[in-house]
């Protein structure tokens, strides 16, 4: 992961640190990002219906169980306005997302059920 977060051209020296610093953070506590849901853990969107959130937040929605999934290929951990959303197939997290309420589309699952 370092390696294209090096290459990566459009990111500044300081926001290559940042997103390395987050990435071991999360490995450290046992969880896998891809790029974009690093991205996403460590710059959150803005704007009508958005909140910040920390990396503390994202890992602790991270340790809870999965509610609800996106067809057959993303699990998802929504709690607090927050949603955590995972590859079925890998296990990394794919997006971090501030919402208001679970998309339409979201299935809600049991407790674990992926």
């Amino acid at each position: 992961m370092f390696s294209r977060i090096d290459n990566n051209g459009d990111y500044s020296p300081e926001y290559k640190e940042k997103l390395k610093e987050a990435y071991r953070f999360f490995e450290e506590n046992g969880y896998e990002f891809t790029e974009h849901g690093l991205n996403r853990a460590v710059s959150p969107k803005s704007g009508r219906g958005k909140h910040f959130y920390t990396l503390e937040e994202v890992l602790r929605t991270l340790k809870l169980p999965v509610n609800y999934r996106d067809g057959e290929a993303k699990a998802i951990k929504y709690y607090d306005r927050l949603a955590v959303i995972h590859g079925i197939d890998t296990g990394h997290v794919i997006d971090v997302m501030s919402i208001v309420k679970p998309t339409k589309r979201w299935e809600r699952v049991l407790d674990g059920d992926k």
